[in-house]
């Protein structure tokens, strides 16, 4: 009797007793796991695409197994818990990875149909768990300069011949989105929470620069439970601006130090690892804003377009636990350019502003393909490489709304929200607040 499930990417077999099990994929990216029971288990995996994965445990008298795996990207892993067992396995690809124990006495043959589960998923998706660290930490990246952007929105006015010289603010946000699976890559949900304070100085009626120091904590889950990340970042941020009659330039430089912590399952306890990484962040925005004479300059509308780059870093690390299950992971570099281009609507009176900007954002994809690097801790010097592809849209809408109230005394507060929506593949919303003391 043979039982056949399909969860996710998830192919997963489980042959209860003794019979023959097939499998033929012919997709781009085939994945098959298979755990048989049986005395005389035989099992046969054809797998065509461009990345082919198996996993494999037979537990028998005498076990048969044959995988063929034809594609740029091979991988298989194969448990024969038998001393008198059969295997041929025929890759053609560019990277081929094959790991193979034929001997009775191993360890795995005194798992758990649970435990086995585990290492058979484990096998088949833990480096792909790995890309949403640095896709994480872009997003945190960005998400920094997102909110200087937006103090300088709220704060932005069209006369500066009163304003106070010196300004210091604190306040937070709240982050949430996802990212779906695609090729080489898992995808995941996640939540930022932040904490910034920060001063700037007008320098002159037409120019402003400050200084801010963020504090975030990111939790992600990655899809299927295949992991969960806890990303602990200190960012530095030096901005500015430059205001005037018409035209309006803003600028943010970051860096982030960042502290990661993850979790994936184990047979008791998880699997673990804490690492370190950075991330480098430069972003610059130019609009031009019209007048209408009717208004009395409380209104201005025009067209905006913005830039940023963000590096991020991941040093390489090992993984604690069963060394069945654990992996080390190589130093991860990531780059990314975004460009927007939209249209900015600005309402002002004495006390009350407020904000909003409607852009096209493209990603360049200056890395639309990489391949992680990593090997399993039980053949640490057998590479493991897994292909992994920007997502297929290259767009989204971005909308970013904001209001500042100001109130007595040199204090202000300011709130703003910001939605980015992108074909089902990733969407994210932010939440955040400042209250402003100038001087």
């Amino acid at each position: 009797m043979s039982k056949l499930v399909q969860i996710g990417m998830l192919l997963f077999s489980c042959t209860v007793w003794g019979e023959d099990q097939v499998i033929n994929q012919s997709e781009q990216n085939n994945v098959a796991g298979v755990i048989q029971f049986g005395p005389f288990a035989n099992v046969d995996i054809i797998q065509i695409g461009d990345y082919n994965r198996t996993a494999v445990v037979q537990l028998g008298i005498e076990p048969i197994g044959t995988i063929t795996q034809e594609g740029n990207y091979n991988r298989a892993v194969v448990f024969q818990i038998s001393d008198a067992s059969t295997l041929k396995i025929f890759q053609d690809g560019v990277f081929n990875y094959n790991s193979i124990s034929q001997d009775s006495a191993s360890p795995v043959g005194t798992l758990s149909q649970s435990s086995l589960n585990t290492l058979v998923n484990n096998f088949l998706f833990a480096p792909e768990t790995v890309v949403s660290q640095t896709e994480l930490t872009k997003i945190k990246a960005l998400g920094f300069n997102t909110s200087l952007f937006s103090h300088l929105d709220a704060v932005r006015t069209a006369e500066c011949a009163s304003c106070k010289r010196f300004t210091i603010f604190g306040g937070g946000n709240l982050v949430e989105g996802q990212h779906s699976d695609r090729l080489g890559a898992i995808g995941f949900d996640y939540d930022i929470s932040t904490r910034m304070i920060g001063g700037q100085i007008q320098l002159s009626p037409n120019l402003r620069l400050g200084l801010a120091l963020q504090r975030s904590k990111t939790d992600a889950d990655v899809n299927y439970a295949l992991a969960n990340i806890d990303v602990d970042s200190t960012q530095f941020g030096l901005f500015g601006s430059v205001n005037l009659d018409h035209i309006f330039m803003d600028f943010a430089a970051a860096y982030g130090n960042n502290d990661y912590h993850v979790n994936r399952p184990g047979f008791v306890s998880p699997v673990i690892s804490s690492h370190e990484g950075y991330d480098v962040s430069l972003s610059a925005r130019v609009g031009y804003l019209f007048q209408p004479k009717m208004t009395h300059n409380s209104l201005k509308f025009g067209p905006v377009v913005g830039l940023s780059y963000i590096k991020t870093n991941i040093d390489n690390y090992q993984e604690l636990g069963d060394v069945l299950l654990t992996q080390r992971v190589d130093e991860q570099n990531y780059k990314a350019l975004i460009g927007e281009a939209g249209v900015q609507l600005r309402y002002g009176s004495n006390r009350v502003s407020t904000f909003t900007n409607l852009t096209l954002e493209h990603d360049f994809k200056i890395e639309g393909f990489r391949v992680i690097n990593t090997s399993y801790s039980m053949s640490p010097d057998n590479r493991v490489f897994t292909p992994v592809y920007d997502f297929k849209s290259s767009n989204s809408v971005r909308l970013n709304s904001g209001l500042d109230v100001k109130i007595a005394f040199g204090l202000d507060v300011s709130l703003f929200v910001d939605f980015r929506f992108d074909n089902d593949e990733t969407d994210a919303w932010m939440l955040g607040g400042n209250v402003h003391y100038s001087f």
